[in-house]
């Protein structure tokens, strides 16, 4: 890994603005309370046709349990792995090679510290790719057959066990770690069934249940 202070992943098939790590950096830097910044994420699909910009997340909350609870209520596509994080907290978090590892990361970074999305400049990613499918992903990690089968709950579990011990939120109360592990993939799963119910992005417009 860099041993610079700011560190981002970025997919081989993918682009940036050119202003885009300079914008992220300068609002990390003043804002010492913040883990991620990212500018908005738009994904294209064949012939690099343009398909949609993914939500917008600000995780601005100064409670850390209310900022976890949102990240789950919001995720889709997880844009916001790709933003400029801080590189310490990436080494302390870590990215486990499990189902929904990208989740959990981002997870323990908002846990760590707010998330800021600019409208400034923009990272361009091309839908497709092993991320794009369970199947290929639980091949690449070496996965289990839950995994392979059933990625969903696989990702449901992998989020409470996150939740509930990871050392990042040690200093949580077992009572308050299990609530909020319960909280957060309850949120997360019905998002899921209400977004195919409704077939819209429902929460872009709705507001977030308090803790």
């Amino acid at each position: 890994m860099s041993n610079a202070s700011y560190f981002m992943w970025l997919g081989d098939d993918d682009w940036l603005d050119n202003n885009y790590i300079t914008e992220c950096m300068n609002i990390l830097a003043a804002n010492t309370d913040t883990s991620i910044v990212a500018g908005q994420v738009k994904y294209y699909g064949i012939n690099d046709s343009y398909l949609y910009t993914g939500i917008i997340m600000n995780l601005l909350s100064n409670y850390k349990k209310q900022r976890v609870l949102n990240y789950f209520s919001t995720v889709k596509h997880n844009g916001i792995f790709y933003g400029v994080m801080r590189r310490e907290l990436i080494i302390k978090c870590g990215l486990r090679n499990d189902m929904g590892g990208d989740l959990l990361m981002i997870a323990s970074l908002v846990f760590n510290g707010k998330v800021h999305t600019i409208d400034t400049c923009s990272l361009h990613r091309r839908r497709g790719g092993i991320s794009s499918n369970s199947k290929e992903i639980t091949i690449s990690i070496s996965g289990s057959w839950l995994d392979y089968h059933f990625p969903r709950i696989s990702v449901a579990k992998n989020v409470f066990q996150h939740i509930l011990f990871d050392p990042t939120f040690s200093e949580l109360s077992l009572s308050t770690r299990l609530l909020l592990a319960l909280q957060c993939v309850s949120y997360a799963a019905a998002r899921k069934v209400l977004s195919v119910l409704f077939k819209k992005r429902f929460l872009e417009q709705s507001g977030i249940p308090e803790l």
